[in-house]
């Protein structure tokens, strides 16, 4: 069965990993924690607008996805969610890696993306597809 959500913010992290956030998902179940994470990510360089990032969604039952690659030496990578879906007992976050096409800039990157949907009662899980 599809889940639906809402793609909150992608893009890339240009900190050449010193933000040191493994590649893989993170869920946040309430404010606190997505601030937390957030503010890993914006160590290097203000990558996340924290004004952006739904604070009354936690009340309602929402949570917040955050799905990250490795980081590339390359520019013009990137990640998408094809679909949110449970099966099995459990929910799974199917993404997609995307190279660059053609010429990349040479500079360290880590792509990642940002997903609200209602919270998850299931264990979740990404799975990435080709």
């Amino acid at each position: 069965m599809k889940v639906s959500f809402v793609v909150l913010q992608k893009g890339n992290l240009y900190g050449a990993g010193e933000e040191e956030i493994a590649s893989g998902l993170y869920a946040a179940y309430a404010h606190a924690s997505s601030l937390s994470l957030v503010k890993k990510m914006n160590r290097i360089n203000l990558e996340i607008d924290t004004t952006k990032l739904p604070k009354k969604d936690f009340y309602t039952g929402s949570a917040l996805l955050f799905i990250f690659d490795a980081v590339r030496g390359s520019g013009g990578h990137e990640i998408s969610i094809e679909n949110i879906l449970t099966r099995n007992d459990t929910l799974f976050v199917q993404a997609k890696k995307h190279a660059p096409e053609g010429p990349a800039s040479t500079v360290m990157t880590q792509p990642y993306v940002i997903v609200s949907l209602e919270k998850p009662t299931l264990p979740v899980q990404l799975e990435f597809i080709e």
